[in-house]
């Protein structure tokens, strides 16, 4: 196993993204059980970083992408990850507004509603499911936005049950979690048998590309049980 390989191939996004869910999911844990009293907006930091990076990288990439095109062009027609990078933008944007809201509120016992404080969501919901039309159109991964899109209808219900407006029962409120995490799993479980009858082929020589694909399949299906435990 080449050591140096995989440690060029890994994705630093993911890792910022992994990393500061970790930090926020310990110390919220902690934070619910009474074991630290800290304010809400340090254990919000995490997550509040994360954006922070995404909202600079993209600003970047648009400078950039201005920068470097045809000098004789006044207005340019983004390309598919110039539009990508936009979508992705707005989406973290939204996200970031919805734990500004929720922190707040828990932060300062607001009588705002969760159902208000759940609207950035609803909009980026409605963002991803265009974004996977289009992704369509482009033949572009579109798996997070399906997975943000697919849980809609927890964002809408989850909310409500915290307001009381609806009395139904939590098994019901996280059927929708369910079954998006079982559409996961079954792609996940088809991605590795794939690569696994694609590395055994006689046909197709077994290269490192295969190889990550594998991995990143068996991260993925060690990452469901704990996740799929929690909810």
């Amino acid at each position: 196993m080449d050591t140096s390989r995989y440690i060029q191939s890994c994705n630093p996004a993911r890792f910022v993204v992994t990393f500061t869910l970790l930090i926020f999911s310990i110390l919220f844990a902690l934070k619910l059980d009474g074991y630290i009293s800290i304010s809400y907006w340090l254990i919000f930091l995490p997550l509040f970083i994360w954006k922070i990076f995404v909202v600079i990288g993209a600003c970047t990439g648009i400078f950039f992408w201005c920068k470097n095109g045809d000098r004789d062009r006044i207005i340019r027609a983004p390309d598919n990850d110039c539009r990508a990078l936009i979508i992705y933008f707005f989406l973290h944007i939204f996200i970031f507004i919805f734990e500004i809201l929720t922190c707040d509120k828990l932060e300062n016992n607001l009588e705002i509603r969760w159902i208000v404080c759940c609207i950035p969501l609803y909009l980026c919901t409605f963002l991803t499911f265009l974004s996977c039309l289009w992704s369509l159109k482009v033949q572009r991964n579109f798996l997070i936005q399906a997975f943000i899109s697919a849980n809609g209808l927890f964002f809408l219900f989850f909310p409500l049950r915290l307001d009381s407006s609806i009395t139904w029962r939590y098994v019901v409120v996280f059927i929708p979690v369910w079954i998006s995490l079982c559409i996961a799993l079954l792609f996940v479980i088809s991605k590795l048998i794939l690569a696994i009858v694609h590395r055994c082929s006689r046909r197709l020589i077994a290269n490192q590309r295969e190889s990550s694909t594998i991995t990143e399949a068996i991260i993925y299906g060690i990452m469901f049980i704990p996740f799929t435990i929690f909810a």
